[in-house]
């Protein structure tokens, strides 16, 4: 850990212009080539290390990620001083040039590669199948799984290989910004280790599953149409996988589906700052997804995930 970093400077942020807000931080441009992420008094001091701890391994670790300079103080909030990325989000680069979203597609592919290439420090990323374990284990405490459901659910995350691989958490195209053709990640906060299966059906659930089953969802997250996102998974899948097989892009697709059901039937615990009224819903929707396939999809993820879906 950067401890030599922890002691925060204090900085003025009058007239310091808001470039963007979020659950737990809003963000401030400070000069012409750097902005604060403060956080709201209400985030945990601890929480707030962990991101900046993460976000300077991931730099390290050569990741087109922000670089961090380290702590600050104002206002009476902890903050992170960050690289400013001049570019754009990947959103909006598809809504400006709605005819590259192949290209988009193929970008992200790449950078989730090189994502998932990387073994970050252990102690600074926690186990994912960790964190979806415990909020298995919440969900059947408190009735969203019965004792059975929960059980099964386990030895489907169990079987999961396990591998000291970065995984971004939650990674789609409003967590990625263009520039110079070129993608670069912002928000770390998410960051663990485990198998890239947990990078990709989170991908897959808004750039596929949500597209092509819940297109009214996938317009409440995003100003794409579900066309262009199903376009830009379409030549994602192509090149992460690098195969034109039609039969297996199909397997791999259907194989994503069901995994990607585990964030919806673990939704309590799984999302965060999710509206309480919307749990129901998506438990719901995750069981039907998930636990029909689970006994026939638990233990197909092969120890190198690029060989999803072959010989299936």
């Amino acid at each position: 850990m950067n401890n030599e970093n922890y002691e925060p400077r204090s900085i003025s942020l009058s007239g310091c212009k808001e470039i963007g807000r979020g659950q737990c931080a809003t963000v401030m441009q400070i000069a012409e080539d750097r902005v604060v992420k403060m956080y709201f008094e209400s985030v945990p001091k601890e929480e707030i290390l962990k991101e900046y701890d993460q976000t300077c391994e991931a730099y390290r670790l050569g990741i087109n990620s922000e670089q961090c300079f380290g702590m600050v103080t104002g206002d009476n909030r902890l903050g992170i001083e960050l690289e400013f990325i001049k570019g754009e989000s990947l959103q909006d680069a598809i809504l400006k040039n709605p005819k590259n979203v192949s290209e988009y597609g193929k970008l992200m592919a790449e950078e989730l590669e090189l994502i998932n290439s990387k073994s970050p420090n252990p102690k600074l990323f926690p186990p994912i199948s960790e964190f979806y374990l415990d909020c298995t284990k919440k969900c059947c405490q408190d009735g969203w799984l019965t004792s059975e459901e929960a059980q099964k659910i386990e030895k489907f995350i169990q079987a999961v290989p396990e591998c000291n691989t970065m995984v971004h958490g939650d990674y789609h195209i409003l967590n990625l910004m263009y520039l110079n053709n070129q993608i670069r990640l912002i928000d770390m906060a998410d960051c663990t280790t485990g198998n890239p299966i947990y990078d990709l059906m989170i991908t897959n659930l808004y750039m596929h599953y949500a597209a092509s089953e819940h297109p009214e969802d996938f317009g409440m997250l995003f100003k794409i149409s579900p066309e262009q996102g199903l376009s830009v998974w379409d030549a994602f899948v192509r090149c992460y996988f690098n195969t034109e097989d039609e039969a297996r892009i199909s397997k791999i697709n259907d194989i994503l589906n069901v995994y990607s059901m585990l964030k919806h039937i673990l939704a309590p615990y799984s999302y965060d700052n999710m509206d309480k009224s919307m749990f129901k819903r998506f438990v719901e929707m995750g069981r039907a997804g998930l636990m029909p396939k689970i006994e026939e999809y638990t233990g197909v993820i092969p120890a190198k995930i690029t060989e999803l879906g072959k010989g299936l």
